[in-house]
């Protein structure tokens, strides 16, 4: 989640840097990408 401007964000996820969970999430998405977060992929 950010308050950064749009091409920062951009810079960041795209380089796969950062998670990021775009504003107006639901509680299911904040679960979803806070297991990935804790839990990423092999």
């Amino acid at each position: 989640m950010s308050g950064y401007t749009d091409e920062m964000v951009r810079c960041e996820v795209a380089g796969g840097r950062r998670p990021f969970l775009q504003k107006r999430f639901t509680p299911e998405a904040l679960a979803r990408q806070v297991r990935m977060v804790l839990n990423p992929p092999a």
